[in-house]
């Protein structure tokens, strides 16, 4: 078994505000120039990453061509606590491995926002340097951006 990764940042907003951002307002907060399947492929950048909030609901880039590229599928969620999602970017749909998104109260003005991504074992023999990709990746994304956006 691989261990997970664990992320938090402490944001200066509500949980229902950190929620609101994290899903909705993922195209501003969302280092799309980096981290995109068409930043992967050497193409132009992603001009907008969206989230169907509602389970089933896909989470995916448009580009500047107007093809999408599926990043994963919502599969649990608990609008303002909680959202289980199936991740996949630049890999099939059966490679998808799972993030889980918690939103706790931390204090009056503060929110703690928990990043837990798992099931790595789906990657067979990459599943190693992936985790560790993703690892240092959160800590961009999650952690700077992300909570960036939140405060």
């Amino acid at each position: 078994m691989i261990d997970v990764v664990l992320k938090q940042v402490v944001v200066n907003c509500s949980a229902e505000r950190a929620f609101a951002v994290f899903f909705e307002q993922i195209d501003h907060w969302w280092p799309k120039a980096q981290h995109s399947v068409a930043a992967t492929k050497g193409l132009d950048k992603a001009p907008s990453v969206i989230c169907e909030q509602r389970e089933g609901g896909r989470i995916y880039e448009t580009s500047a061509a107007g093809g999408e590229h599926q990043w994963g599928r919502i599969m649990e969620l608990e609008p303002t606590k909680r959202a289980v999602f199936s991740w996949h970017v630049g890999r099939a749909e059966t490679e998808a491995t799972e993030v889980e998104v918690r939103f706790v109260p931390f204090n009056a003005s503060e929110s703690r926002v928990e990043l837990e991504h798992r099931k790595w074992e789906v990657l067979g023999d990459s599943a190693g340097a992936t985790r560790e990709n993703y690892d240092s990746g959160w800590d961009f994304v999650f952690i700077d951006c992300f909570g960036s956006a939140c405060n």
